[in-house]
């Protein structure tokens, strides 16, 4: 098991064109049903979003994924970040009682484009 901690900041198996995109560590947790979950938030992606003026989403500022997960996305420990986190996010899933992801990241950064394309075609965006 990889010994994960809040602040850390890793290199994980992107989707292509994105080899530069980090993760940041937001909290660590275990859940008795869910089991360990680690809280992240995802930088320097390239998602479609009709809806900023960029035309993109450069950062997803909340992504709870499974610790297996986890391991199958994180490659690198690259530092922490001393900064603090947007946990935002973490306190909307938390108050909601949020599943959590099993996908790989990148996966799951497909899926936020994939919703993203959705809600703009409903609302007749390009």
């Amino acid at each position: 098991m990889t010994d994960v901690h809040d602040g850390q900041v890793w290199s994980y198996r992107t989707r292509p064109g994105e080899e530069h995109s980090r993760l940041r560590v937001l909290v660590t947790e275990t859940d008795p049903v869910l089991g360990q979950i680690v809280h992240l938030s995802v930088h320097d992606v390239v998602v479609p979003n009709p809806r900023l003026d960029s035309g993109y989403t450069t950062c997803i500022t909340h992504v709870p994924l499974s610790q297996e997960a986890f391991e199958r996305s994180a490659v690198d420990l690259l530092g922490t970040d001393p900064g603090e986190p947007d946990l935002e996010g973490y306190r909307t899933w938390r108050d909601e009682n949020g599943g959590v992801f099993t996908l790989s990241l990148a996966e799951v950064v497909d899926h936020v484009e994939y919703a993203l394309r959705v809600v703009a075609a409903r609302h007749g965006e390009p």
